[in-house]
């Protein structure tokens, strides 16, 4: 009988410590969203669905919307020949706030992002304004984008994006005609000709610190005798 309840003590304690262990030991399973879709008909709907370590993938087309990230979300277009989001020319077309490098931007042009002098933080980065951020971007195509600060891309307060097989092109800026940064990047991708009219941006790329770099770097036209044309 001692050892009948001893047995049956020892299976209710080891019961009760599975169902203790049990929340730490299941993981959430990632889900896949697919836009467009009755329950989500933009790409900023199904953003904000997801939870980090989700895939939103969006299928070929124009989409006229500007989106935030969400930190660990994975966003993935259908390449950006065929897909892409339209800024309408009212602001930054992508915004990074505080997201790290689990983020992912994939297969999209982005286009027709407006962020003119006087529209308060929406003067930097035309096609895509990086705040405290790191996300990955991959495959991308910048172009057609205007700002005060960075027509490309704009990193602003420690922000280091890793940019690789992007290009640039046809991004105009007062500072920085394609992509400055207060933070060195990590980057191997080619520059195509963007423009800056101010003399301490760099038409392609423009940055505070030296560069690290392993890519070439089509013609670029700064409008000032001081600017660097090229990088």
């Amino acid at each position: 009988m001692k050892k009948l309840l001893t047995v049956l003590g020892i299976v209710v304690l080891v019961l009760a410590l599975d169902v203790m262990l049990l929340p730490a030991q299941v993981a959430r399973a990632s889900t896949d969203i697919y836009v467009p879709s009755l329950t989500y008909p933009t790409i900023q709907s199904g953003i904000d669905a997801a939870s980090a370590g989700d895939t939103v993938h969006v299928a070929a087309d124009t989409y006229n919307e500007r989106i935030t990230l969400k930190d660990g979300v994975k966003l993935l277009g259908a390449g950006a020949g065929v897909t892409t989001i339209d800024g309408s020319g009212v602001g930054p077309v992508v915004t990074a706030n505080g997201v790290s490098s689990t983020t992912r931007l994939d297969g999209f042009t982005i286009t027709n992002g407006s962020s003119p002098f006087g529209a308060g933080t929406d003067s930097f980065g035309g096609g895509m304004y990086n705040v405290s951020s790191s996300p990955t971007v991959t495959n991308c195509t910048f172009s057609g984008n205007s700002a005060t600060y960075g027509g490309g891309i704009s990193n602003e307060y420690s922000s280091s994006p890793t940019v690789t097989n992007c290009t640039f092109s046809g991004n105009s800026a007062s500072y920085g005609g394609g992509y400055p940064t207060s933070t060195p990047p990590r980057r191997r991708w080619p520059i195509a000709p963007s423009r800056a009219t101010r003399h301490i941006g760099a038409a392609g790329y423009s940055m505070s610190g030296p560069p690290r770099r392993r890519w070439p770097i089509a013609p670029s036209r700064e409008t000032r005798p001081m600017a660097a044309a090229g990088l």
